[in-house]
């Protein structure tokens, strides 16, 4: 009998060594990735951190804060990683890798009820069950590039508007989610229920009024906003804001007054049907606007801006003003005829209200957080933050917690005890600066297969 015949006779070797060393090493290799894959642990569970400290979070260009309705978590966005934390003590409670890249400006969105939240990859917007960190629902029907730039929900939960780069706004049902019973269950498509088309230039933002019967859209480059019907889609209304951008265009807290912003003007319109209420212009008291927004009652109007002063090499004055919302009046401003509010020398880049209208929060470029007094315009307080630009301060619900985002990719939360801010000089610090392991690479990988297959078909 040849050699070759005596050596690979059965019952003389086992099966593995039949086989020649590459074969032996590459199955071997493919059993421990099978039970890396599925059995692998988390080692980032829990970060150890006290409840009287600030938080700080870290990660390659992270997006903004996003509390819960009941100001327990926080949900924190990055271009691939949603991360969801106790918003007491820090501890990181999910890490959730998603398909597509996400702008910084693509903050996840809690649902009302806390139940979900929404992300926004590229053109798709897509609905996450929140207790089994799973994807539900996808919500495809922009065009291939029309990146969504916002997405809102109705404030029963009930739908989601999203607006896009391809000139429209469109809503979705995201009742009767059903949720998914494991890793492995597809994921529903849902195609949206109306498309708002009237915007000639890619849209900036669209948001439903309090009880979800109109939807306010706005696009900068299109110089307009557009107040429509949310259940049937027609148009009400437009609001120009002439040769200016449109910078910004909301509804007041109780949905009944529209507040659209550009460099030149603020002004304030009927929400039912349209009619111009009141117009501010800049020039009359400090030439430029650059954000605005309401108190939670509808009283007050706080904005941002400033002016450029015409000297060798220039200089920027900026401003915050509060005004009446009803009158139009500047009660305190940092400049003006009624200069009741100390001056600032870095450009503004946000200001907020804080859930109960006591106070405002403001962010700029040399990276300071100030919360100002609204009964008295005294500053309370300059939170410490970094040397970079800050933007996008969030209130907690309660206003217990005070979030910003800075732009080396830093979010700093802090305490607010009684009002006043609780700051650590031993802060705990939260790195997140990770690579995708192999696990969860081929979990991506797998859903965007899946999907992709799922939209073919």
């Amino acid at each position: 009998m040849p050699l070759r015949e005596q050596i690979v006779a059965p019952g003389t070797r086992n099966y593995l060594s039949r086989m020649s060393p590459v074969r032996r090493f590459a199955i071997l290799g493919l059993i421990l990735a099978a039970g890396w894959f599925f059995l692998w642990p988390d080692s980032e569970t829990r970060v150890p951190t006290t409840s009287r400290r600030d938080l700080t979070f870290i990660d390659y260009e992270i997006g903004n804060v996003s509390f819960s309705p009941d100001g327990r978590q926080i949900l924190i966005g990055t271009r691939q990683i949603v991360y969801l934390h106790d918003a007491q003590d820090g501890t990181l409670l999910k890490r959730l890798w998603t398909v597509g890249y996400h702008s910084d400006w693509r903050t996840p969105t809690f649902s009302p009820d806390g139940r979900h939240f929404v992300t926004t990859p590229l053109s798709e917007a897509i609905l996450w069950d929140l207790e089994s960190g799973l994807q539900q629902i996808v919500f495809a029907g922009h065009a291939p590039r029309g990146w969504i730039t916002s997405a809102t929900f109705s404030s029963d939960g009930r739908r989601l508007v999203t607006a896009a780069e391809d000139n429209t706004a469109r809503i979705w049902d995201t009742e009767s989610a059903k949720p998914r019973s494991s890793w492995f269950a597809p994921i529903e498509t849902r195609s949206a229920i109306l498309t708002l088309a009237g915007h000639t230039r890619p849209l900036t933002s669209a948001v439903f009024n309090m009880d979800g019967r109109r939807v306010l859209t706005a696009s900068r480059l299109d110089h307009a906003a557009r107040l429509w019907d949310a259940d049937t889609g027609q148009p009400i209304a437009v609001f120009s804001s002439g040769s200016s951008e449109m910078l910004q265009a909301i509804f007041s807290p109780n949905g009944r007054r529209i507040l659209t912003l550009s460099n030149e003007q603020v002004q304030l319109w009927d929400a039912g049907d349209g009619r111009a209420l009141l117009n501010v212009d800049a020039g009359a008291h400090f030439r430029s606007f650059s954000k605005a927004a309401f108190s939670a009652d509808g009283r007050w109007i706080v904005t941002i801006g400033g002016f450029f002063t015409v000297t060798i090499g220039g200089a920027f004055t900026p401003y915050i003003s509060l005004w009446d919302a009803d009158s139009g009046q500047v009660l305190r401003t940092t400049g003006g005829q009624s200069s009741t509010m100390p001056g600032r020398s870095s450009f503004l880049t946000d200001a907020q209200f804080s859930p109960d209208g006591q106070r405002v929060v403001t962010t700029s470029n040399d990276g300071k957080v100030q919360l100002w007094d609204v009964s008295t315009g005294g500053e309370l307080i300059t939170l410490p933050g970094t040397p970079v630009s800050a933007s996008h301060p969030a209130f907690s619900p309660d206003g217990h917690r005070l979030a910003a985002s800075f732009f080396n990719d830093t979010v700093m939360v802090w305490q607010l005890l009684d009002g006043a801010p609780y700051h650590d000089s031993d802060a705990a610090i939260l790195v997140r600066r990770e690579v995708p392991d192999i696990v969860e690479w081929l979990a991506g990988r797998y859903r965007l297969a899946r999907r992709r297959l799922g939209l073919a078909l």
